[in-house]
């Protein structure tokens, strides 16, 4: 709640409370690391996920919030190496959608135009039998610099459906 609120020394320190409570948690040191990440302090955010992924090697939500920031600190070679670890080992269509959208927007940082196809193509058969959140593809269109199509993938269900029939 803290996060969405901008107020993120509030956000640290109940983060930081709850892992003296239980040091051994991986959801919330990753989570923790996640508030360093919107704050763009990337080295610490990166570090915390490196120290959930110390205790538990296959908690793919640290790859996903690793993954995001990497890509946010320019690193996208490492970010598209964390995000496609993550969906090596995620369990379900929500987080799969996840990973791939942040995969999506690295891709279309990198200039990797027909990757970002596939994520959308695999975005789409998934959104057959799964929700999607429009704001995975509005994060993808953001990553190849499409300011507009990602605004009009938030505003209308019609839009993200669009977004995900490419050419």
């Amino acid at each position: 709640m803290h996060v969405a609120r901008g107020e993120f020394a509030a956000a640290v320190d109940c983060h930081e409370q709850a892992i003296e409570l239980d040091p051994l948690s991986p959801p919330i040191i990753a989570d923790l690391a996640i508030v360093y990440a919107f704050q763009e302090d990337f080295e610490r955010a990166s570090m915390y996920c490196r120290r959930a992924l110390e205790l538990d090697p296959h908690f793919h939500r640290s790859f996903w919030f690793l993954g995001l920031s990497q890509a946010w600190s320019g690193d996208v070679q490492s970010a598209e190496d964390a995000l496609k670890r993550g969906l090596e080992l995620c369990p379900g269509a929500a987080f799969r959608s996840r990973l791939l959208g942040a995969l999506g927007f690295v891709y279309g940082r990198a200039g990797k135009r027909e990757r970002v196809d596939e994520v959308k193509r695999e975005l789409g058969r998934m959104r057959e039998t799964s929700y999607i959140p429009s704001f995975e593809l509005a994060q993808i269109e953001i990553g190849t610099g499409n300011t507009a199509g990602a605004l009009a993938c938030l505003e209308t269900p019609s839009s993200a459906a669009k977004a995900l029939a490419f050419s």
